[in-house]
C-alpha cells in the first residue's frame, strides 16, 4: 500500500470543500494543533484522525493504515539529505553523509533513542 502524507491528505480534503481551518478543528482539537497537522508538524492520534475524516465525509479507514507517520518522513528527509551530500561528491561532503548514514543505522538497530 502507497503510504499517504496526514497532512496533506487533510489540508486538500479540508480545501477541496471549502471549510477554514476554524471549521474543521472545532470541537476535535485546536486552532494551532490543525494548523500544525497541515504543515507537516505534528501527527495525529488515530481519534483525531478519525474525527476529522468524517467531518470531511470521508471513512477513516480508508486512509489510516496507510498514512505516513512523522517518522515515515524523517526518514525520507534524512536519506534526501544523504543523498544531496553524496551528489556534491567533496570530501567534506562525503564525511557529513557518512556521519549521517551512522546516525540513521544506529537509529535503525535501536540505539538511537
Amino acid at each position: 500500500m502507497r503510504k499517504i502524507r496526514s497532512d496533506l491528505l487533510i489540508k486538500r480534503l479540508r480545501q477541496e470543500r471549502g471549510l477554514t481551518q476554524e471549521r474543521l478543528s472545532r470541537g476535535i482539537c485546536s486552532l494551532s494543533t490543525l494548523s500544525k497537522i497541515e504543515r507537516g508538524e505534528h501527527v495525529p492520534t488515530f481519534w483525531v484522525f478519525k474525527q476529522l475524516m468524517q467531518r470531511l465525509g470521508e471513512n477513516p479507514g480508508k486512509y489510516w493504515f496507510g498514512v505516513a507517520t512523522l517518522e515515515d518522513r524523517q526518514i525520507v528527509r534524512q536519506r534526501d539529505e544523504i543523498e544531496r551530500l553524496l551528489w556534491e561528491n567533496t570530501a567534506e561532503s562525503n564525511d557529513e553523509a557518512e556521519k549521517l548514514m551512522g546516525n540513521f543505522m544506529q537509529k535503525l538497530r535501536g540505539g538511537g533513542h
